[in-house]
């Protein structure tokens, strides 16, 4: 199976899974839906642990957080707040999303308020970049 420029179909689901060294499930220290997080704060509570990159995980025991910070009409890449419709590569940790698939493991996502659709969070005051918690979600869909 190739990982380059996936299209990967989420749908909001949430339900608490189980441990592993990636850590699935809703975080410690954020709340779904309503509150703003800066990235700095969701990496130190373990939240999304990938500092540059929009995927957190392996492929030894795939994706666990996902922030979706931009959308390229060209990819066909949608944001129905319901749905997802998201684009990855290998290198960008489509591997580990792959791999969430393949296992029917939820992965948290979060929103940026860089995000062009009318589902992103606002921007804190002075124009700084905000992420919201909006649940965890399940892959219906890889192609």
């Amino acid at each position: 199976m190739t990982y380059v420029n996936k299209i990967l179909i989420l749908t909001h689901f949430s339900f608490l899974s189980g441990n592993s060294p990636v850590l699935f499930g809703h975080p410690k220290g954020v709340e779904e839906g309503c509150k703003l997080y800066s990235r700095r704060y969701l990496y130190s509570v373990s939240a999304h642990r990938a500092d540059q990159r929009g995927i957190n995980g392996n492929i030894k025991y795939g994706a666990d957080s996902l922030v979706v910070s931009r959308q390229n009409p060209q990819l066909r890449e949608e944001d129905g707040l319901q749905w997802l419709r998201y684009t990855s590569s290998r290198r960008q940790g489509a591997g580990a999303l792959c791999l969430s698939f393949a296992r029917r493991q939820q992965v948290r996502v979060f929103r940026s308020s860089n995000l062009t659709s009318c589902y992103a969070p606002p921007e804190f005051d002075g124009g700084r970049t905000s992420y919201r918690y909006d649940g965890l979600c399940k892959f219906s869909v890889l192609r």
